[in-house]
């Protein structure tokens, strides 16, 4: 088993909105990936949100739209893309089914500047 993290910052109504995905490659029929947000303090300090979101197979990279207002994981376990909302205090919440990501070991993601495409 493989585990990696990823980290994005930006999202919520004044972006100071951090997210972390913690990785782990599916163990038979366990796969504890997972997606936290975490509110950046003044001083730089990290309070996460919620508990964590569970992740559609080992999130490999996290992007968020320039808008602050979605985030997109990349899901290499399962070579499809997700998406949450993120509310104006930062928390996050699945949106919709993932998606095919058109590779069979996707790696990262990027959200075009007008966030139109992922």
């Amino acid at each position: 088993m493989s585990t990696h993290r990823e980290f994005c910052s930006g999202g919520g109504d004044d972006g100071r909105t951090a997210c972390a995905a913690n990785g782990k490659q599916p163990d038979g029929d366990t796969d504890e990936s997972a997606i936290a947000a975490y509110r950046v303090g003044e001083d730089g300090a990290l309070t996460r949100l919620d508990p964590p979101v569970p992740a559609n197979g080992d999130p490999n990279g996290l992007a968020i739209a320039p808008s602050g207002r979605m985030l997109y994981a990349v899901n290499r376990g399962t070579a499809t893309v997700s998406a949450f909302a993120i509310a104006g205090d930062g928390r996050i919440a699945p949106r919709g089914e993932p998606v095919p990501s058109g590779d069979d070991n996707p790696r990262g993601a990027v959200v075009t500047p007008d966030g139109r495409f992922v």
